[in-house]
């Protein structure tokens, strides 16, 4: 098995996602500027203020302590098990449902 650390943005564009948020969507309801939202999807800015996380984590519904502790997920992609999967789950995997899948193959 592969694994690899996920990133705060990784995260941050995950949940958002799950929750059907656009980044216009986080940063009117969040109060973060769309600019550092989207440099931290990017991985561009990967130490935000503490009060720039917090109001993240509040808008997507999580505790701060998701988005800053270390946590690694299967990184299907990377595994020989993937040339074997259908098109269509691939693609689904490639739109950014790896989150929900490691989640269903750790729990």
């Amino acid at each position: 098995m592969k694994n690899h650390k996920v990133t705060m943005g990784e995260k941050i564009k995950g949940r958002r996602k799950e929750l059907n948020m656009s980044v216009d969507d986080l940063a009117a309801f969040s109060g973060v500027s769309k600019s550092t939202i989207t440099k931290i999807e990017a991985n561009i800015n990967t130490n935000p203020t503490s009060s720039t996380i917090s109001k993240l984590a509040k808008a997507l519904k999580v505790e701060p302590e998701y988005l800053t502790e270390d946590s690694y997920m299967y990184d299907i992609l990377e595994d020989e098990i993937y040339g074997h999967l259908p098109e269509d789950v691939k693609e689904w995997l490639k739109k950014g449902n790896l989150g929900l899948l490691s989640y269903l193959l750790n729990s």
